[in-house]
């Protein structure tokens, strides 16, 4: 490391995790004090070296918008995983997904735990979606279980 320029006091106020003005200005350079600071000493104060206060107010503006706007987009996008899948709870940690035809909330979350597999194939939406290959997947009815509720309850 290079040789400290930072005064005793300075590096008390340091360590206690408070930011030091006690450089003299020929001592910070032309990339002002939080560069050399931080540089010189090997202390990274975060106060010192992630502040935008010395960007243009119409950068800092501009960043306040972008930053908006890319909390409006992730709001969207949860929006948007919300009304296009079904979340199947099979149980324990498990849960699955399943594709919706059409963005809405019909059985946007939905558990088949402690219920009937005629009961959960008789649900529209959910067969659609295909809901009787988890079903499959899981043990809880064979292949052709499932043929015979799908065609049951389509004909319905």
């Amino acid at each position: 490391m290079t040789r400290s320029w930072v005064s005793t006091c300075c590096r008390k106020q340091l360590a206690a995790g408070n930011p030091c003005d006690d450089l003299s200005s020929k001592e910070y350079g032309s990339k002002g004090p939080g560069f050399h600071h931080w540089h010189k000493t090997g202390v990274t104060d975060w106060r010192q070296t992630t502040t935008i206060t010395h960007l243009p107010a119409g950068v800092q503006d501009m960043l306040q918008v972008i930053k908006k706007y890319i909390m409006y987009g992730i709001v969207i996008f949860a929006v948007y995983l919300l009304l296009a899948y079904h979340y199947i709870y099979v149980g324990g940690k498990d849960i699955r997904f399943l594709k919706k035809d059409h963005l809405n909330l019909k059985y946007s979350f939905f558990s088949i735990q402690s219920k009937q597999p005629e009961y959960i194939m008789k649900i529209d939406v959910l067969r659609d979606a295909g809901i009787g290959d988890i079903l499959v997947d899981i043990g809880m009815i064979s292949e052709e279980q499932k043929l015979d509720l799908e065609q049951k309850f389509d004909y319905e």
